[in-house]
């Protein structure tokens, strides 16, 4: 679906990502971990085509990433970010109709199909769509953002730590839907830093340290002790519960 080889990213003069491979496939969700200035939403906005390589390539379905008209790219690849909406006094229902601007000629008007499919995310996000984005919390914000992302209806979602802001019953509410989107055949990377977290949603785990790849696997194998030790330098427990799931402890 989606795949990077060999890929390297310089910022500045620093080489913010150093020969990374990884490929997204439809139907799985990818959790991406690593600590703080590992490279991990280098990595993300590479795959958006917010940067480009200076070495290496990026493929979406097969085509050079770079190859693809934006707004092709943009019927194709949601992204929901970590940084917070702007602070323009939008309707959630507007805003959450951005998301399906790439499906819509520019000369026209949102009709009554793009009109339900915000309305339906807004009620499945329990966010009320005539209210103002400028009057939501942090948590709700981030919602319409999540919904923003799923109205473009893409093959491909990207996430950088979308339950950062949310309460555990959002955050559940949030994996569940993102597993449904999966389901029906998109893929997904999201970037968290909750061990836990990511064994419940993923179906394979990415670890990143210092701009490169450390591991790649089942959730289980890869969040292994050993390995979050040599990614984050701490010590964790994994404990395997009878129902077969494994939480992490510190």
């Amino acid at each position: 679906m989606i795949a990077v080889e060999g890929a390297a990213v310089e910022l500045g003069r620093r080489r913010v990502l150093d020969g990374v491979s990884i490929a997204l496939s439809p139907g799985r969700i990818t959790a991406l971990l690593g600590p703080n200035g590992a490279g991990k939403t280098t990595l993300l906005r590479l795959m958006a085509g917010i940067v480009r390589p200076a070495s290496g390539r990026v493929t979406l379905e097969g085509a050079p990433l770079e190859s693809i008209a934006r707004r092709e790219v943009a019927r194709r690849v949601a992204v929901v970010f970590q940084e917070p909406l702007p602070e323009i006094a939008l309707t959630v229902r507007d805003m959450i109709l951005l998301g399906r601007s790439p499906h819509v000629a520019w000369h026209r008007a949102f009709g009554a199909a793009d009109l339900e499919i915000a309305e339906r995310l807004a009620r499945e996000l329990e966010l009320d769509p005539a209210r103002r984005v400028t009057e939501l919390s942090s948590g709700e914000r981030q919602r319409v953002h999540v919904a923003r992302a799923l109205a473009q209806s893409p093959r491909v979602l990207l996430m950088d730590e979308p339950a950062a802001n949310l309460d555990l019953k959002h955050q559940l509410a949030l994996l569940n839907r993102v597993r449904r989107l999966a389901g029906e055949g998109a893929a997904v990377l999201i970037i968290v830093h909750d061990l836990n977290l990511a064994a419940r949603v993923a179906d394979e785990v990415a670890l990143m340290r210092a701009g490169r790849i450390l591991a790649r696997g089942a959730p289980d194998a890869t969040l292994a002790p050993e390995r979050i030790r040599e990614a984050f330098e701490v010590d964790i427990r994994a404990t395997r519960l009878p129902d077969g799931r494994t939480i992490y402890s510190f």
